[in-house]
């Protein structure tokens, strides 16, 4: 879009559309977050660092624990990524709500009675249900038992070092 042509043509809806980068880019600013998907300003305004230890993750199905380099990126995805949501989950859940509590607080907006609207409630039985039925689809097996674990590890010359025992974050049995 050229803001120039639509200045030459249309002053009034080109003076309302700067308007409107100049709220929402004041208001990203000011208050924190992100309020619009045109103005992604706090998706590229931090600084990326590069870390001395990353957590793996270690998945046993059945007591055999699961090459995960075997399986496409999808899969992995699948399987790691939305265990790690689920798991953050409710931290996520009240950080969302008191940031945006505050902001709508601000505009005289009443949320007390929708705080529900602001929480995921997956609970671990539907989870679990879940989990089980994409782990029985990707790895083509009939899983009895499952747990996945965490460990913290690093990189140096080319191979991979543990700095911490394994931590078991979830225990299915079917």
């Amino acid at each position: 879009m050229n803001l120039l042509y639509i200045w030459k043509n249309h002053k009034i809806i080109a003076l309302l559309l700067c308007g409107y980068f100049v709220l929402f880019i004041g208001f990203n600013v000011k208050q924190g977050i992100v309020a619009t998907p045109v103005l992604q300003y706090g998706m590229f305004s931090g600084k990326q660092t590069l870390r001395d230890t990353t957590t793996a993750y270690i998945l046993q199905v059945n007591k055999v624990k699961i090459a995960l380099s075997k399986y496409s990126f999808t899969e992995r995805d699948i399987l790691l990524t939305s265990l790690n949501k689920y798991i953050n989950q409710k931290a996520n859940n009240e950080a969302v709500y008191t940031s945006f509590s505050t902001v709508l607080q601000k505009a005289k907006i009443n949320i007390s009675n929708s705080s529900n609207k602001f929480y995921c409630n997956v609970n671990d039985t539907v989870f679990k249900n879940w989990y089980i039925q994409k782990l029985e689809n990707i790895l083509q097996v009939k899983v009895k038992t499952a747990e996945v674990y965490t460990q913290k590890i690093y990189w140096k010359d080319y191979k991979v070092f543990q700095t911490d025992t394994l931590i078991k974050i979830l225990n299915i049995a079917n």
